[in-house]
């Protein structure tokens, strides 16, 4: 397989094109922005490979080696970071553009289900802030669960909420705000599964404003989940959820009628 990519003129007339043989397709292939560093993913061996000239020579990212790199993904607001997922619980995570390399834990493993492609939400303004689709198999089935990070998983991720469909930060946008600079920091939105049933039309959109956690701000518990569904219309719910954010109103996610 051959991949062609076109390394940045530097005030020459015309680009050189660099053809380099690879033994598998490269998939994945992802610039950092602002540069001139490039990586991309063999699915084939499960590795990572790297260039710092436009592609014009590639080095494999010897940190994580073959047989593990399950998904290379590109932190959406922060153009140095990138995060490779394996299918256990232990992923590397960069933060120089892939010039090193750093474990992650995450307790539970990755998620596996065939359309998910959003394994990692990021915050538009704080890119510590990450969730982290996962699941867990005891048995025959596996339940999908988020956990979340907020020290870009400096520390070992925490659970988030089990029974879940999707999660996306509020603040998954800088152009939007929801008033409030405490919830524009906390608050989540998750499609959750029916409390009976698997099917779609069964689903529900919950927020909430402390990671769906019984504790309050001030650390007290009385037991009880903050997790409310918004209402658009003061009195309906939203359901069933697609994909989302978008049928979401600003004054729901501003908590009306809660």
């Amino acid at each position: 397989m051959q991949i062609l990519l076109v390394p940045a003129a530097e005030a020459k007339d015309e680009p050189a094109i660099v053809v380099t043989d690879f033994e598998h397709s490269p998939i994945n292939i992802n610039y950092f922005k602002g540069s001139d560093t490039v990586l991309f993913q063999d699915r084939e061996t499960g590795s990572i490979h790297r260039s710092t000239d436009a592609g014009a020579k590639w080095t494999k990212v010897d940190e994580i080696g073959d047989g593990k790199a399950y998904a290379l993904v590109m932190h959406e607001f922060d153009p140095t970071r990138a995060y490779v997922l394996t299918t256990g619980s232990t992923h590397w995570k960069t933060h120089d553009r892939g010039k090193t390399w750093d474990t992650f834990f995450t307790d539970s493993k990755l998620s596996r289900v065939d359309y998910r492609g959003d394994w990692l939400r990021f915050h538009a303004t704080d890119p510590d802030r990450i969730l982290f689709h996962a699941m867990d198999c005891p048995a025959i089935f596996c339940d999908e669960l988020a956990m979340y990070t907020t020290d870009g998983f400096k520390t070992d991720a925490k659970f988030l909420r089990a029974g879940i469909k999707d999660c996306w930060w509020a603040k998954s946008t800088d152009l939007f705000s929801t008033t409030s600079a405490d919830h524009d920091k906390s608050r989540i939105l998750c499609n959750v599964m029916g409390e009976f049933s698997f099917f779609h039309q069964d689903s529900r959109l919950l927020i909430s404003d402390n990671y769906f956690s019984a504790n309050a701000h001030d650390g007290a518990s009385d037991g009880v989940v903050q997790e409310f569904e918004p209402k658009i219309d003061g009195s309906n719910v939203v359901r069933p959820v697609t994909s989302a954010i978008a049928l979401i109103s600003c004054d729901a996610l501003n908590g009306l009628g809660t």
